[in-house]
């Protein structure tokens, strides 16, 4: 090739090399915009679902509350128990939506393991029954920094599924 064909060659498999990399960015940007909208629909539906069930779940507890005044006490108090069960997982369903909106920020604190274990077992003490629990912390404050709702949530979530699998004792 002579420098003139070769400089109109190299000029012409740079603007080749051009036309392929927009053609990439913009199937990648069409991409990223298809999965937002994806994104997005799947959080209007939780949240869509999640508010529709809040509504029976508000019927039902005041049913619960009539039973127990009308006397069947126990049979209100699982039905109640059930349907705030049900509340906290459509809570989490709202959550879970706003997470991945990007609503949620971590709440970063110096909070300490004994708070943290004293809220959890008192919030999974429905599920716990009658199982007990025992917990052996070190004589000295343990502290860390930490979401605290949102570890709580996953402490919760951990002693919840100990109950339901673990074999008794």
């Amino acid at each position: 090739l002579t420098p003139e064909r070769a400089r109109v060659l190299v000029a012409l498999a740079y603007y080749a090399a051009l036309g392929v990399e927009r053609v990439r960015l913009v199937e990648t940007a069409e991409r990223a915009e298809a999965e937002r909208r994806v994104e997005s629909m799947r959080s209007a539906l939780l949240m869509a679902v999640s508010h529709d069930l809040r509504t029976p779940l508000t019927t039902i507890k005041a049913l619960a509350h009539e039973m127990a005044r009308d006397g069947d006490p126990a049979g209100a108090a699982v039905i109640e128990a059930e349907a705030d069960r049900l509340d906290a997982l459509v809570r989490d369903l709202l959550d879970l939506s706003r997470i991945h909106a990007g609503a949620v920020r971590p709440d970063v604190a110096v909070n300490t393991v004994d708070d943290l274990l004293g809220a959890a077992l008192r919030r999974a003490a429905g599920a716990l029954g009658d199982r007990a629990v025992t917990v052996a912390l070190p004589d000295e404050l343990l502290a860390g920094r930490f979401d605290l709702a949102q570890t709580l949530r996953v402490v919760v979530n951990l002693i919840e599924n100990a109950a339901k699998y673990a074999p008794p004792g």
